[in-house]
């Protein structure tokens, strides 16, 4: 190798080691965390899909699972079959699946992909309410599972699978749905 090669070569070394330091020490983007777990999940209200209201507040007692998701996102595309799996498995013991997408064509594009994925469960799109309360999102699925007191008990970034939701759904499913009305008893 002749000196040119040498320096040159130093050169590009010294100059993407101080780049790779420079990214190390810029803050990351002041972004306000989601609900965390055990807090108070946001009440917020949309039209769903068959034109009814679908307000969190209506579903204490429930166990919901909120899904922000969207047409064009390959991970949300593969774990909207579990979704409608479990909701029809456990709709009777108190489970709610709520699909609230991000999707900028609104139903143009969620109305023809919710009846070709045979979605049973609500619908929404949203108007920057939810994202607003529960966001801002910066992955996409991004899941909450509520409890049936209305507190977010899990957030999930990214994909989740039946095999990973239910250990999280069966504890809440079991827990009694009136704990307040008993314990008054």
């Amino acid at each position: 190798m002749d000196r040119f090669t040498v320096t040159a070569s130093a050169v590009a070394g010294v100059g993407l080691l101080a780049v790779v330091a420079a990214a190390a020490m810029t803050p990351a983007p002041s972004t306000p965390p989601p609900p965390v777990a055990s807090a108070p999940a946001p009440d917020f209200a949309l039209a769903t899909a068959s034109g009814a209201t679908f307000r969190l507040s209506e579903h204490r007692g429930e166990v919901v699972v909120l899904n922000l998701w969207a047409t064009w996102c390959p991970p949300c595309r593969h774990e909207i079959p579990d979704f409608v799996e479990l909701y029809d498995e456990y709709r009777d013991d108190g489970l709610t699946v709520v699909g609230v997408s991000l999707d900028e064509d609104g139903w143009d594009a969620v109305r023809p992909f919710a009846e070709e994925m045979g979605v049973t469960y609500p619908v929404a799109v949203d108007d920057g309410t939810v994202d607003g309360l529960y966001g801002p999102t910066v992955s996409l699925p991004t899941t909450f599972v509520i409890d049936r007191e209305g507190n977010v008990a899990h957030y999930v970034p990214g994909m989740i699978l039946r095999d990973d939701l239910e250990p999280l759904l069966r504890p809440l499913l079991d827990a009694d749905p009136t704990p307040s009305e008993t314990a008054s008893s």
